[in-house]
């Protein structure tokens, strides 16, 4: 027999290395190859940031396995769960024209969190050469990119507050769905 919590354990510590290796290799040379700011904080930042995204995914993923019944659901509830965290994730839409009915949607996005956090860490403190004095429409300072964009809101701590709190949520809810569908092998006699 096992209990839920060992096999519900086993199965998020066991998909952490292989993911995080692959993230690592990933993230740490994208960040380079793009061009992000060449800062040891902010590319440390930024890799703390996407393995915070990596590990909410795949909590969310773990929720949703654990709620539906079978593959087949599972295929058509995560694309939709995803999709709306994907809108709703401020790359496509400016959260702040939402209606307020559907604004709540952002604050379970990690991609929103993701975005914001990773925004604000590249661009602040940055000078924009290229922006001559008095030109309409150009921003001078990442700070007022931050702000034309409205990605300042919340800040980058609280960004990373937030995918924590939806890792720890997640994983909750996925736990208590798989206590509850789960069932223990029966002993031999």
């Amino acid at each position: 027999t096992f209990r839920a919590s060992s096999a519900y354990a086993a199965a998020v510590v066991s998909s952490i290395p292989a993911n995080l290796l692959a993230l690592v290799l990933f993230a740490g040379i994208m960040y380079w190859i793009v061009g992000l700011d060449a800062d040891v904080t902010k590319f440390f930042t930024y890799m703390g940031v996407f393995i915070l995204h990596q590990w909410a995914s795949l909590s969310i993923g773990l929720m949703i396995g654990s709620i539906v019944p079978d593959v087949a659901t599972a295929l058509v509830v995560g694309p939709m769960f995803l999709i709306i965290l994907v809108v709703f994730g401020g790359n496509f839409v400016n959260l702040s024209t939402v209606t307020p009915a559907l604004r709540w949607i952002q604050y379970i996005s990690p991609i929103n969190y993701t975005y914001k956090a990773l925004a604000q860490n590249e661009f602040a403190g940055l000078v924009f050469d290229d922006c001559a004095a008095g030109t309409q429409g150009c921003l001078a300072t990442g700070e007022a990119a931050i702000k034309f964009f409205d990605l300042g809101d919340p800040e980058l701590w609280i960004c990373i507050v937030g995918l924590c709190s939806i890792i720890v949520g997640t994983l909750s809810l996925g736990y208590l769905a798989f206590r509850r569908t789960t069932k223990p092998l029966q002993r031999l006699k």
